[in-house]
């Protein structure tokens, strides 16, 4: 045994046939990989056993268990990484005695149950669980993490119907949630109503039909990123949806079926700098849609069905990059750029590519941003495709 210690501090661990072999790096890292296809089992003599060790990472080794032992005797351990792997179990032993762990990575397993593991790991501050088998969380799985700063439960199996609500009763400080692939179709609204500090919260193809009640509460002023990205959310109407959610600075909302959005619904955002609405199905644009918004920057409203726009929608609101590609439009008003810079806007960049254009008018559109050397898709202008719809005018018809 001390043979094999010495050869892992000098810089190489060589493992028996048909085990990972690991390398001992100067920074404390035990870096362990294998070629082998195989299911291997894990047990004390690998990686236990060494007061300096601080990291490990035993990602794609074909784990398929971990036995009770496997890292006992690593007082120093703070950042485990079991991605990757077959493992289906946890058992409530395997991480006893890793009392300075604060990062632990068991994405892209097969876990379907961990009851009780991580009731030893008190001072978790980042937890991976994401790509998953897991179906339900049980109670008082985190209970004990009052530490838990980010946590990715992400691409699981979860029921929103069947989670506890009040699962984060206890992770006060945690800033960074990730949901997204799981049906949170019937969670409860009290779900986050614990959280006193959470910043992003990721929600994408979660199968929400509106901006769930629970990702909106008065407790949730901190979130500074709400994605609610490729959902089923058709509509915008209640001016009050986003009231609690003060400091708000990126709203995701692309690939939804939006089809109508009440004209102050973003209103109550004065913080935000970026609302994302590509890929839904808007026609219309309400008047004060993006109005009086003094920190909005970018806003997509790339591949919808618009078909006319104003500059009015976005008055007082010093707007940077606009993307209208992908819509209906075949004209835009006399020197829209130029109104809305006019108009409060500091625009650097405008994309309006893949739209049923009037010849004439995307010949002005492209003049003007030219003239104003914004940055635009030029590629889509190299004379090798049709742009626009040619017609008997020589002008622009604006009706």
């Amino acid at each position: 045994m001390k043979g094999l210690r010495y050869l892992a501090l000098a810089g190489i661990f060589f493992s028996v046939k048909g085990t990972p072999s690991c390398t001992f790096h100067k920074d404390h890292h035990l870096l362990c990989v294998s070629d082998n296809d195989t299911d291997f089992e894990l047990k004390r003599g690998l990686v236990s056993d060494n007061n300096a060790t601080e990291s490990v990472t035993l990602t794609s080794c074909g784990l398929s268990s971990l036995k009770c032992k496997a890292f006992s005797g690593l007082p120093s351990l703070k950042s485990l990484d079991l991605s990757a792997n077959r493992i289906q179990t946890l058992h409530p032993c395997i991480f006893h005695g890793l009392d300075q762990l604060t990062h632990l990575n068991l994405s892209n397993n097969r876990l379907e149950q961990f009851s009780g593991a991580l009731d030893a790991v008190g001072d978790i501050e980042v937890l991976h669980l994401n790509g998953n088998k897991l179906k339900t969380i049980p109670n008082e799985a985190f209970d004990n993490l009052s530490k838990l700063t980010e946590l990715n439960l992400a691409n699981n199996e979860l029921n929103g119907a069947q989670l506890n609500p009040r699962m984060f009763e206890r992770t006060k400080r945690l800033t960074h949630l990730n949901l997204t692939r799981n049906d949170l179709s019937g969670v409860s609204e009290m779900l986050l109503s614990g959280l006193q500090s959470l910043q992003v919260l990721i929600l994408d193809r979660c199968f929400l039909t509106e901006v769930p009640s629970f990702a909106t509460r008065e407790n949730l002023k901190t979130v500074k990123h709400l994605s609610l990205n490729t959902n089923l959310i058709s509509n915008l109407n209640s001016p009050t949806t986003f009231v609690n959610l003060d400091d708000l600075e990126i709203l995701d909302l692309n690939g939804n079926a939006i089809e109508s959005v009440h004209e102050n619904v973003f209103a109550p955002l004065k913080k935000v700098k970026t609302i994302y609405l590509r890929r839904n199905r808007l026609i219309n644009i309400p008047d004060k849609l993006f109005q009086n918004l003094p920190k909005l920057v970018n806003v997509d409203l790339g591949f919808n069905a618009i078909e006319k726009i104003q500059t009015t929608p976005f008055k007082n609101s010093p707007m940077k990059n606009l993307n209208l590609a992908g819509n209906r439009l075949s004209y835009l008003p006399e020197n829209f750029c130029h109104q809305l810079i006019n108009e409060g806007g500091r625009l650097t960049k405008f994309l309006f590519s893949h739209n049923p254009w009037q010849c004439a008018c995307l010949r002005d559109i492209i003049e003007e941003v030219k003239a104003l050397k914004l940055v635009y898709n030029r590629d889509k202008y190299s004379g090798h495709n049709a742009v626009c719809v040619s017609g008997p005018q020589f002008t622009c018809v604006r009706n």
